[in-house]
């Protein structure tokens, strides 16, 4: 396991995506399962912070693959876990597929919890993410040297339960003001151009 730098141990504090489980300050305040997808809301109890989760796994013995969506009022991000690794650089590459969709490529900051994260800069784009894991069937990633598939039973119910909790955030309201029908689930269609638009700016605020 790499050395715990500083940067990565200020944000573990306030960002529950890096964090394990609940600390003694974070209270949950929502929580509800659909299939391999959950949401989950968390408050930070000295600040009154909230942090909105959305993530879909699966787990066999000890093998872990996960996405995880975060939206709170400083911004959004997108997290793939894939357990446990041993990687010595700040960032990882990344790959990411939903059922015959384009391939997503990247390079995203990795923390000591093996979590790759991408700070998504175009809330578009974050919720352009979203319809396509609600549309889909199957996710397939690979974080560094380590892959896995994830079947996205539950997603679009989870996916429309994230929508309505985020909906508030200044950065959202406008653009979610007016919901629009359920998509059913279809055939791919191309990204938009700021699809793999993702900020590696030092120091961005969590």
């Amino acid at each position: 396991m790499r050395i715990l730098i500083l940067f990565l141990a200020a944000m573990m504090l306030t960002n529950p995506i890096l964090a394990a489980g609940i600390s003694s300050t974070e209270k949950m305040i929502y929580g509800k399962t659909f299939g391999n997808c959950s949401v989950v809301d968390k408050k930070n109890m000295l600040t009154d912070q909230v942090f909105h989760i959305l993530a879909c796994s699966v787990k066999k013995f000890t093998d872990k693959t996960k996405i995880i969506f975060q939206a709170d009022a400083n911004g959004s991000v997108v997290g793939l876990d894939k357990g446990i690794q041993y990687h010595f650089e700040d960032y990882i590459d990344v790959m990411m597929r939903i059922d015959q969709n384009p391939l997503y490529t990247s390079s995203w900051k990795f923390n000591d919890d093996s979590i790759a994260l991408g700070y998504l800069d175009n809330h578009l784009t974050f919720l352009w993410r979203l319809d396509e894991l609600a549309r889909g069937y199957t996710l397939y990633m690979k974080v560094g040297d380590e892959s896995g598939t994830i079947p996205l039973k539950g997603s679009a119910q989870a996916v429309a339960i994230f929508k309505q909790r985020i909906a508030y955030l200044d950065h959202f309201k406008d653009i979610l003001r007016k919901p629009k029908a359920q998509s059913k689930r279809s055939k791919p269609k191309a990204a938009p151009s700021t699809a793999t638009t993702v900020s590696q700016a030092k120091g961005r605020p969590r």
